[in-house]
């Protein structure tokens, strides 16, 4: 909460002391103290409901459980375990939690170098090193467990819509206590973005129709086949607490090698995350837009920036909204750029849209930068190579504060902080140090990104009708432009290794009216629901 105490609010409060306005004040933090106490006690206790996640069920609520499962059991469920590890208090962990599913039609088998006679004994119907016969293979690996209802919970999804070829569901991590660790809830991904995922997927409680299964079957094999699985957002299974050691990069050689993909892969900038180099064929040509008024000193460096960039070609388009320095645009023209002079009020989009429109150089590629951002000589040919690829929108890159801080590494939506009746766009890890962050390291699709500095292909651009003048003449354009660009297939893509710096909102005091802007009315009306 103080976290999010900036300048600005300082500088509201203020001047609500200035205007006697104080006393109202306290009401308003009275109220929102409330509101994040109790924000604070839901979430502590939707983490601590987890945190016994293998205790056994009561016995009446095992009885209900069983009987429930009863009146819809159809399928034979095949349970296939790997042991790598050799650690036999964690394979029984897993052993029980399997053989304590509430389905009568259950086979266990578990894949091992060498079989156990103990374990033998203690589980009778285990099964060793044999394929499965049952109509849906689960994927377990040693030291991962179970909830009691996962089974049943999958096969109230399957009867329900038999179409169903795969289930991954939630998971949670345990401690050396097979206690709940903290912050561990809710981590797996609402959504998959094949072939642009990097980082290694965890397969834990992967359920597939018997004629998808193979022997270590992952995300990316599953797709390879066509397969797409529903993801369950809620906890079914606990991970294991052991590593499990695995060459990703030779698993996603061979899975974008299948997909016909031409990209190099190296180590990503996370032990377990990969960056992928798109292939490119000849030199992109980029039309870079830079929107502007006075701010000579930002304006220059902005444009400069672009001009000094490395393995592309640029046409630069500086587009004036009416500025009262001349030399500006003076000094730009005698860099070679392209100027476009707009005496009228400011609209962020129309400024892009026309300078998109009334180029002479309509180069295939077209890239968005603030006058008040700076890029690295890379980034342009690392974007480029995203912004090529036929399911990718708007591409964004990684942008720092001066003071190095992360600015942008792309944005997505966050419900449950939004003020009610608005959507909650929220820069992710925004204002954290480049070491301490995940997202910002990786190769990502999120639900959008800045327009501040980002690349497009013109026919992408130009078929959803580019920026919205009318709706979003000022704050949220990009957004809307990832929405609408993303509903024709073209997703938004974030990339680390294109860098740039931007002195944020220096060419425009931001907040001014934009709850409308950022209203879920707005959105709903926007995109016709």
């Amino acid at each position: 909460m103080f976290k999010r105490f900036t300048l600005r609010k300082g500088k509201t409060l203020l001047k609500a002391i200035r205007s006697g306005g104080l006393w109202s004040y306290f009401s308003f933090m009275r109220h929102h103290l409330k509101k994040a106490s109790q924000s604070f006690l839901r979430s502590f206790y939707q983490e601590m409901k987890e945190v016994d996640f293998l205790a056994p069920l009561a016995p009446k609520q095992r009885r209900v459980l069983e009987g429930l499962h009863q009146l819809i059991s159809q399928h034979e469920f095949s349970v296939v375990i790997y042991a790598s590890q050799g650690n036999l208090d964690a394979l029984k962990r897993t052993l029980l939690s399997v053989f304590s599913q509430t389905t009568s039609k259950l086979e266990v088998i578990l894949f091992v170098e060498e079989e156990d006679q103990n374990l033998k004994e203690l589980f009778p119907k285990l099964k060793f090193n044999v394929d499965p016969k049952g109509d849906y293979v689960l994927t377990l690996y040693e030291g991962e467990a179970l909830r009691a209802d996962a089974l049943y919970r999958y096969e109230q999804l399957i009867v329900s819509k038999p179409e169903i070829n795969a289930l991954y569901a939630e998971s949670v991590e345990l401690d050396k206590r097979d206690k709940l660790l903290p912050g561990t809830l809710y981590r797996t991904p609402k959504t998959l973005h094949f072939p642009y995922e990097f980082q290694a997927k965890e397969v834990s409680a992967l359920l597939v129709k018997a004629p998808f299964w193979e022997s270590k079957l992952s995300l990316e094999k599953l797709d390879l086949k066509g397969v797409v699985p529903i993801i369950v957002p809620l906890p079914l299974i606990a991970r294991a607490n052991l590593d499990q050691q695995r060459d990703l990069l030779s698993e996603k050689q061979h899975y974008f090698k299948e997909k016909g993909l031409d990209w190099q892969l190296v180590p990503g900038l996370l032990s377990e995350t990969i960056r992928a180099i798109p292939a490119l064929e000849g030199v992109p040509m980029i039309q870079v837009i830079i929107p502007f008024k006075d701010m000579k000193e930002l304006t220059l460096k902005a444009a400069a920036s672009a001009l000094a960039s490395k393995g592309v070609e640029v046409h630069i388009t500086v587009v004036d909204n009416g500025s009262e320095d001349l030399s500006v645009a003076k000094v730009l023209k005698d860099l070679g750029c392209e100027v476009i002079r707009m005496e009228e009020p400011f609209n962020y989009s129309r400024l892009n849209n026309i300078g998109v429109r009334s180029t002479s150089n309509p180069f295939p590629l077209i890239c968005f930068l603030n006058n008040d951002a700076i890029l690295e000589p890379d980034a342009l040919l690392e974007m480029s190579r995203w912004a090529l690829q036929p399911e990718l929108g708007l591409v964004g890159c990684r942008l720092h504060y001066p003071n190095g801080l992360i600015q942008h590494a792309g944005v997505h939506i966050e419900p449950e902080n939004a003020y009610p009746g608005s959507v909650c766009w929220s820069h992710i890890e925004m204002k954290e140090r480049f070491e301490k962050t995940r997202f910002a390291k990786m190769l990502h699709v999120p639900d959008a990104v800045t327009a501040a500095a980002a690349l497009v292909q013109r026919s992408k651009f130009e078929k959803v009708g580019g920026f919205d003048e009318l709706l979003y003449p000022v704050a949220y354009s990009d957004t809307d432009l990832c929405r609408r660009l993303n509903q024709h297939g073209f997703k938004p893509f974030y990339t680390p290794y294109a860098v740039g710096t931007h002195h944020e909102s220096l060419s425009r005091e931001p907040g001014f009216l934009e709850d409308f802007d950022r209203s879920l009315f707005l959105e709903q009306f926007s995109r016709g629901s």
